[in-house]
């Protein structure tokens, strides 16, 4: 299983200064505990399922891809075969799940039991409930987690789906609780819609699990990596001011999208061209990193990974203080405003050292490699405590390397070792030791530069590819034979219509405004609809002509994402007011000027989204490794009070 974790290469302090030129970036090996949480309310990332070819029913034939694929079955039939009955406490009524999932069941009825035992009761009906289910979601390509039975659905006709975002359900919350706790990400507490009676494991990362399963062997065979199988033109151009490029999953499909960091004024930007859009001139979505930019312009290091164990992808920042490695880190989760940094133990690395991070050893904590000198050294690491101790020291076996980066090669939930040097590729194993070079390959056409380069699962299948981007093209060497359904490489993550429509062909790329075709203006529609506000067209109707969404209409998308009514005689600002009074943030005084009129800059809507998402998350369960975040300094510069 191969997902997008930490990428972080010393950079020298002449080419941070100036940002004159990109900085090269390698990849790490992967989330050693994945996340699958279904709703960004479930205080995670959204992980998304893969996608099927069509909508609908899915064929016992259907093969699956994917990280969800890895852990629950490759093919339809073998995630059926998987499954396990596994009945609800208090109720004869059994359902079918994953076998991975029954623990954190386990540890809910545990909590069921006891307010049993205290006189409180909750019946199932045995018609209306279920878990196993082999399809889509409705009326899209998206698996359904259902499929993997890692779902299930409770008393649908007293708990409906609404997509009006009106929660309606008969579930007390000792119950709902008892599955929260345990792991589970209920519908009830979805945004832009609630469907009350579906509950949803989050994954190993949410469970009590010890030891990291080993993923379903692949339906494919490993080949060389021989002539590249698809190229890609990657549209956007890099900007000024960059400091790093890197392939990372930015949204959480599993896919490697092309990922730019640059600096804006005190701010850092981060600017990912996503592989679901086919990185069409429209494909970016920009992030902006507040009060960030001078630590990273100062920097050794900097990168991605998961290190909160959210499924987002953080940003890492390596810093010297006094001859031990500071590693600061800032939250994806919460629009990259919350912030954690410590003093590590680990001496600081020289200016020709490479460094990266991944599992060293399958316990789910995030471990430090770095190389220097021809030695590899593995530091265990806690970047909220600092706390970090040597795991492992020992020569590399590579005679010469252009470049390093970090895969699973053998499938071991382990991170090999990868070496490029003119052209060839080599990896050592971690089961090994990293002792000696156990396979070298001459992939055909791989570039001399290369900004970045990847051990990842591009097709799904579940064997690690090459991926490398070298400014222009993003370029996939297989490592497996084809799937038999002979479907495409990117059907599995990629848009339905990743081609850019009319509108986004003529926005201008710097605005990055929100359109009212999106979610955002039908919550606000929504919301000034229930308060009984005036309202111009429905956004969701072909005929309603696209507009710039302001800031007003921002917060009252939050508000009917809180299911909060209006507050005061000014129409303008009652959403405002009703969530100033539930204290969330607010991009604007509480009076009335031309700050709400204003059209919102995407970059400022996400933070100001996540950050959102973060102080209403609640009570939820921490995944295997939890960081408590703390406010960062200049967190709000980009939300005017």
């Amino acid at each position: 299983m191969v997902r997008a974790l930490f990428t972080i290469l010393l950079l020298s302090v002449t080419a941070v200064l100036t940002v004159s030129s990109p900085a090269s970036a390698i990849g790490g090996e992967g989330e050693a505990w994945p996340s699958f949480v279904e709703s960004s309310s479930c205080g995670a990332q959204r992980v998304l399922t893969p996608q099927a070819d069509k909508t609908g029913p899915l064929s016992r034939e259907a093969l699956l891809r994917g990280d969800f694929a890895a852990l629950f079955g490759r093919s339809v039939s073998e995630a059926r075969s998987s499954l396990v009955a596994w009945r609800f406490p208090g109720s004869q009524k059994q359902i079918l799940v994953h076998p991975l999932v029954v623990p954190s069941l386990d540890r809910a009825a545990v909590s069921i039991r006891t307010s049993i035992a205290d006189g409180r009761r909750y019946q199932i009906d045995w018609e209306t409930t279920f878990a196993s289910s082999f399809r889509t979601i409705g009326g899209s390509l998206r698996t359904s987690r259902h499929t993997y039975g890692t779902a299930f659905d409770v008393n649908s006709y007293r708990n409906p789906f609404r997509r009006d975002n009106v929660l309606e359900t008969d579930i007390p919350d000792w119950w709902v609780n008892a599955f929260i706790d345990a792991g589970f990400c209920w519908g009830g507490m979805w945004i832009g819609s609630k469907d009350s009676m579906h509950f949803a494991w989050a994954g190993p990362a949410f469970g009590d699990m010890t030891v990291l399963p080993k993923p379903y062997v692949p339906l494919t065979d490993p080949i060389p990596f021989e002539a590249a199988a698809t190229t890609i033109r990657v549209e956007p151009p890099e900007e000024d001011n960059l400091l790093i490029t890197a392939l990372v999953d930015i949204n959480g499909n599993g896919a490697l999208d092309v990922t730019r960091v640059y600096v804006d004024g005190q701010d850092l930007l981060i600017d990912a061209s996503l592989a679901s859009r086919r990185h069409s001139p429209c494909s970016v979505r920009r992030s902006i990193v507040p009060g960030m930019a001078n630590l990273a312009e100062r920097s050794l290091a900097m990168g991605f990974g998961d290190l909160d164990g959210r499924g987002g992808q953080d940003l890492w920042v390596a810093t010297d203080e006094d001859g031990l490695l500071r590693i600061t880190v800032r939250r994806a989760y919460g629009g990259f405003t919350a912030e954690t940094s410590a003093v590590t133990s680990i001496p600081t690395p020289g200016v020709d050292a490479w460094m990266s991070t991944a599992d060293f050893n399958a316990d789910g904590a995030i471990d430090l490699f770095v190389v220097e000198n021809s030695l590899l050294a593995i530091w265990s690491l806690d970047p909220d405590s600092g706390e970090s101790d040597r795991l492992f020291l020992s020569p590399l076996p590579f005679e010469s390397a252009d470049d390093f980066f970090l895969g699973d090669f053998d499938l071991d939930n382990r991170p090999d070792m990868w070496a490029v040097n003119d052209g060839i590729v080599s990896v050592a194993l971690a089961s090994q030791g990293y002792k000696t070079v156990t396979e070298e390959y001459s992939p055909i056409g791989l570039p001399k530069r290369m900004l970045d380069i990847r051990a990842a699962d591009y097709d799904g299948d579940g064997r690690v590819d090459l991926i490398t981007f070298d400014g222009n093209f993003k370029r996939v060497w297989l490592g497996n034979t084809r799937l038999a359904d002979g479907l495409p490489l990117e059907v599995w993550f990629e848009a339905e219509k990743p081609e850019c429509s009319d509108y986004e062909r003529v926005s201008l790329r710097d605005e990055y405004r929100f359109v009212s075709s999106t979610w955002i203006a039908e919550g606000s529609y929504v919301w000034r609809t229930r308060n009984d506000l005036a309202v111009g067209c429905d956004p969701t109707e072909d005929g309603c002509t696209p507009e710039l969404v302001t800031r007003l209409m921002f917060v009252e998308f939050l508000a009917w994402i809180d299911n909060r009514d209006g507050i005061g005689v000014i129409p303008g600002l009652t959403a405002a007011r009703a969530l100033a009074q539930a204290g969330f943030e607010i991009p604007c005084d509480l009076v009335y000027d031309e700050c709400w009129d204003e059209a919102m800059p995407t970059a400022e809507g996400a933070a100001a989204f996540g950050r959102f998402l973060s102080a209403r998350q609640g009570n939820v369960p921490p995944p295997h490794r939890w960081i408590y975040a703390k406010p960062s300094a200049g967190a709000n510069q980009a939300w005017p009070q």
